[in-house]
């Protein structure tokens, strides 16, 4: 017998034209395109990347970073953007979305690879920053552990890990999702369950925010301040949880 064909990512057939599923009248309501969502999350990231290493070190090239779940790149554009000097990577399970991702940017600047469903090829103690943006609803949940446990292994002692997912405890979320066809084979999780993700395989200072309270469309400086002194309030549309690798642990190896 030959080798079996490799089965087709999920995400392979929405790659051409992909756009975060902004074709939902309800969605563009809120945001004038995929970008602006994505903004709101670039800057919290920046913010975090910012308060570990220090506002001078925002762009210099001793920051790896690495997008889990990178799509077609749009996120990691803005981070591009936002510290022109951080190395970047980007990694994703559907080949399609590499693909597109590479015939939209100029990815000179950063490097795209495709990755196993599990992370096992995960590189060790390589990154200072991994980040997931509304990926871990589309892992099968027996998964997640193991995903975040092959996370933790690839960032370095000190490095962080930052989720964005969306909040199940959100009805207008629930909607949104509910109708999208992206996420017709998706389960949400809560922070709760992100949290204990973390913990079990050994991530400490692990905290949790909420945000998307207002509309992306509307978002500035007041938005942003607004935003974060309610960010403790489970009621955002999105939520993140960011958790650290432990100086005083030896990297977990594959389970």
């Amino acid at each position: 017998m030959g080798k079996d064909r490799k089965k087709p990512a999920e995400f392979d057939s929405y790659a051409k034209g992909y756009d975060g599923g902004m074709d939902d009248p309800l969605k563009k309501m809120m945001g004038r395109s995929q970008k602006d969502f994505l903004a709101v999350k670039a800057n919290i990231l920046m913010d975090e990347i910012a308060a570990r290493y220090g506002t001078g070190r925002a762009g210099r090239e001793d920051i790896s970073i690495l997008d889990l779940g990178c799509g077609t790149g749009e996120f990691l554009g803005l981070i591009s953007e936002r510290g022109k000097g951080f190395r970047l990577e980007g990694c994703d399970v559907s080949p399609g979305m590499i693909e597109e991702g590479r015939c939209r940017h100029d990815t000179g600047n950063a490097k795209l690879f495709e990755m196993d469903p599990e992370g096992r090829a995960l590189p060790d103690q390589r990154y200072d920053v991994i980040y997931a943006s509304c990926v871990f609803h589309h892992i099968v949940p027996v998964l997640r552990q193991v995903v975040v446990t092959n996370i933790y292994r690839a960032l370095v002692p000190g490095g962080t890990f930052i989720v964005f997912e969306h909040n199940p405890w959100n009805p207008l979320t629930l909607f949104v999702v509910k109708r999208a066809e992206i996420d017709r084979n998706a389960e949400l999780l809560s922070s709760v369950e992100t949290v204990s993700l973390m913990k079990k395989a050994g991530m400490a200072h692990v905290r949790t925010g909420y945000f998307l309270f207002v509309p992306p469309r509307l978002s500035g400086k007041w938005t942003r301040a607004f935003e974060r002194s309610i960010s403790w309030l489970p009621a955002g549309a999105q939520y993140y949880v960011v958790g650290r690798k432990q100086h005083d642990r030896g990297a977990h190896g594959n389970i």
